[in-house]
């Protein structure tokens, strides 16, 4: 399928083979003694989303979805979602939304809410299949620990949680009727310290990496 040219898609395993291949190959290159190994962290790009079920499953993996664009990754530098963009900034400032300040009085399309908000609007039907809508990094760190949190970088910075608490249903419900339970009904999971400890490494990249089972994950980072 040939995809708008503002469209930047990416098939979520790439991630888990990428990650298992560099870090095997990295402490095998590296001669350092696995149990010497106490931690492992991920960094990614943000605002690179992920739809998934209730699972984990990312939506592109349903045979039903599998040639819909907004089933896909959508990567930091996709700006399918400019418009949206746009609309948000413009109700905000019309509400005169405290939020807003903190990002310069403006927000970008590589933000979550302007991505997230065009699936709702360009594909209903992947929206409503949604259980989770994360950025990249906390996906990685729930697939490796089997813990879904989300970092506080990627939560202040790309998905707008600021002094504890998200844009408001009432915001987002005149943005987009049918939109405002995005937050608390998608990502409303706990958001840990930079650095913190999601979980114990699971057994099965364990063996992957080459790693320790059980060693510390830690919450991911821009």
């Amino acid at each position: 399928h040939t995809l708008p040219p503002d469209f930047a898609l990416e098939v979520p395993a790439d991630y888990i083979e990428a990650s298992e291949r560099s870090v095997h190959d990295a402490m095998q290159a590296s001669g350092v003694d696995p149990e010497a190994v106490i931690g492992l962290g991920v960094d990614a790009t943000s605002s690179t989303v992920v739809v998934t079920d209730a699972q984990g499953t990312p939506l592109c993996e349903r045979p039903e979805f599998a040639d819909n664009p907004h089933a896909y990754i959508k990567l930091w530098k996709h700006h399918g979602g400019q418009s949206q963009a746009e609309r948000i900034v413009e109700l905000a400032r019309q509400r005169e939304e405290s939020w807003l300040g903190r990002y310069g009085g403006t927000l970008s399309s590589e933000m979550l809410l302007p991505k997230i908000l065009e699936t709702f609007e360009e594909a209903p039907e992947v929206y409503a299949a949604t259980e989770e809508v994360l950025d990249v990094l906390d996906w990685l760190t729930w697939k490796l620990t089997g813990r879904l949190t989300y970092a506080a970088g990627d939560s202040g910075y790309k998905r707008m949680y600021q002094d504890g608490s998200y844009p408001s249903r009432d915001f987002l419900e005149a943005l987009a009727p049918g939109f405002g339970g995005v937050f608390e009904e998608k990502m409303s999971h706990e958001v840990l310290p930079l650095g913190a400890r999601v979980g114990g490494l699971d057994a099965e990249f364990a063996r992957a990496f080459g790693l320790p089972e059980g060693i510390a994950v830690a919450s991911g980072n821009i």
